[in-house]
């Protein structure tokens, strides 16, 4: 699903960098992605370059290389016309198939999540196309259930979200 507001809820946590989730998704999944092989292994582990400044170098030190998106993000550490012209809001009732939004408990996107589902419940003319599943889950992997020390929530918490999506 996508957030309806993409500065406040994505890279950003109302507003604010989510810093290590964020780069370690969009830096730490980079290196080796059928890119080819000229790109130079990333210089520091992820947790060590989460404590380098300035943070324009963790592309290069994370991924091995610059990462535009990732620079764009921080250039535009501001709601202005970039994030703007990625927003959802005022745009939902451009949706005309079917949307599946499903998220966690645990999920630091899930007010991103619930948003954008109330917004196209509004928006659109054929609700029963549109579905939000919320579970025991972390943002990711979406349908299994993480072990707490106190909170167990065995085999139940599991769930096949593709055989739901169908």
């Amino acid at each position: 699903g996508s957030p309806t507001n993409l500065f406040q809820d994505w890279p950003n946590l109302d507003g604010v960098l989510s810093l290590q989730p964020i780069a370690t998704w969009a830096l730490g999944m980079m290196p080796g992605r059928g890119i080819g092989d000229d790109i130079p292994e990333p210089e520091m582990s992820r947790k060590e370059a989460l404590w380098h400044l300035p943070l324009s170098d963790l592309d290069r030190l994370m991924a091995g290389r610059k990462v535009q998106f990732w620079q764009d993000w921080l250039e535009h550490d501001r709601l202005d016309d970039f994030w703007q012209a990625l927003q959802m809001q005022g745009k939902y009732e451009r949706i005309r198939i079917p949307t599946f939004n499903v998220s966690g408990w645990y999920d630091a996107r899930l007010k991103g999540q619930v948003a954008a589902y109330l917004e196209i419940m509004k928006a659109t003319s054929n609700r029963e196309q549109h579905f939000l599943l919320i579970g025991p889950w972390l943002h990711s992997p979406v349908g299994r259930a993480p072990r707490f020390a106190l909170r167990d929530f065995g085999p139940q918490g599991n769930l096949d979200v593709d055989a739901i999506r169908g």
